[in-house]
């Protein structure tokens, strides 16, 4: 009986529509892109005159930064898809 319950969990663990990790990961991704481009915006007003090589600088770093993290997201979300329709199959 024991067994049967946790293969029931293991079973709705995985059957599940959406996956948490995945979606925390887009979002935080979208927060470090906007968190970029307004910091980066923040600090040339700071300065006493303007350098765009230190903009391009700052929103390249937040930037490559924000697409591994939202890409990396998408991966577990594909990954949690695909693994959902082979159980549906069997």
């Amino acid at each position: 009986m024991k067994e049967i319950e946790e293969k029931d969990e293991e079973f709705e663990d995985i059957y599940k529509e959406s996956n948490t990790i995945g979606e925390v990961l887009y979002t935080i991704g979208w927060i470090i892109l906007i968190i970029g481009l307004v910091g980066g915006v923040l600090i040339q007003i700071g300065q006493e005159e303007f350098n765009i090589m230190t903009l391009i600088y700052v929103w390249s770093i937040f930037g490559f930064g924000s697409l591994l993290t939202i890409g990396f997201g998408e991966v577990i979300v594909i990954l949690h898809d695909i693994r959902r329709r082979l159980y549906k199959k069997k």
